[in-house]
């Protein structure tokens, strides 16, 4: 067999056919399945995995390792209907776009005069593309910072050149009427990890976003200490959360993750109007928060589709919202009056 990494991916391909065979395939449930080790106790899918062991790789290989391996195929299916992952090379968009006007002329309007608090539960990086457009033009914020960041990418160009490139990091100011909160993490949000006192042991320091062209292997940090970067290269992977209750757990994480959650839920006590667009009410934890913790007058969800929706339409009734089929595109001020 090839590198470890092409044996965890073929058994981690392997284990996805045969979980589809027995069951409707659900990412975020077989991320569960996974994270739990299931597999390991099932005649099926034990044998499976041991037909992918070695001499240097070993069942307790494969566990350690399928996650990550999971998590950057689900990463690189995460497109748009252009299949785009990065916006950066696309220039300010001039004009009308069609499929969310109605939603965008919303937000130019009620940012004039209010902060609006965008918690989104998504990992790709459409929301902050509106940034570059006439509606809403550098009134996003997200928390990550540029200026005065310790941390770097290499970017490596075709000619096999290598420059450093500052990245943001995440310091939890937000500064703009429009506030991004990515409560499950980002294809472009990285742990990067320094060298402990004892300079060999690593340990969590800061969230950073990497950037298009640079990856996330090659992080490097500047310790201000002489004349050299600090280089944690073992980044393989985007950090955002999936799974059903596995994630749960990670909602503590105190340098991303749970500064996130307790910012969602004082938004929610303080906020006058809570709009749900665009979620299928089917997350337990995301469910509770809500209910638990909107003071405010008014609640709707947008959803064209739901009828016959069940999931929904309890979690309406439980919340005491208001259901608008209108398509996110013709929303207008009269919705919410």
């Amino acid at each position: 067999m090839g590198n470890p990494y092409s044996v965890y991916l073929e058994c981690c391909i392997s284990l996805i056919e045969e979980y589809s065979k027995r069951a409707k395939f659900d990412y975020e449930v077989f991320f569960e399945f996974l994270a739990k080790r299931s597999y390991l106790s099932e005649p099926t899918y034990l044998e499976i995995c041991n037909s992918f062991t070695t001499d240097r790789i070993t069942i307790d290989n494969i566990a350690s390792n399928i996650e990550a391996i999971y998590n950057q195929m689900v990463s690189s299916l995460l497109k748009d209907g252009y299949n785009r992952l990065w916006y950066d090379n696309i220039p300010n968009h001039i004009g009308k776009i069609d499929e969310y006007d109605g939603f965008l002329n919303l937000l130019r309007e009620w940012q004039k005069d209010s902060i609006i608090h965008v918690h989104t539960l998504n990992h790709d990086m459409l929301f902050e593309s509106f940034n570059r457009t006439d509606y809403i033009s550098g009134e996003i914020c997200d928390g990550f910072e540029e200026i005065g960041s310790d941390y770097y990418g290499e970017l490596r160009t075709k000619e096999d050149r290598t420059y450093h490139v500052r990245l943001e990091r995440f310091t939890g100011v937000y500064n703009r009427n429009i506030r991004l909160y990515k409560l499950h993490g980002s294809l472009d949000y990285v742990l990067y990890y320094k060298t402990a006192e004892d300079g060999r042991t690593l340990v969590p320091d800061r969230y950073v976003k990497t950037r298009y062209g640079i990856g996330y292997d090659n992080l490097l940090r500047d310790t201000h200490t002489g004349d050299t970067y600090e280089r944690y290269p073992f980044a393989y992977h985007a950090n955002y959360l999936t799974g059903t209750s596995s994630k749960i757990r990670k909602y503590e994480d105190p340098l991303l993750f749970k500064p996130l959650f307790e910012s969602f839920k004082n938004n929610l006590q303080n906020s006058e109007l809570l709009i749900i667009i665009g979620y299928g009410c089917k997350d337990k934890g995301i469910n509770e928060i809500i209910a638990n913790n909107f003071k405010g007058k008014h609640i709707y969800i947008v959803d064209p589709y739901w009828d016959g929706n069940e999931t929904i339409h309890e979690f309406a009734k439980r919340i005491d919202a208001k259901i608008i089929k209108t398509q996110i595109s013709d929303l207008s001020m009269d919705e919410f009056k």
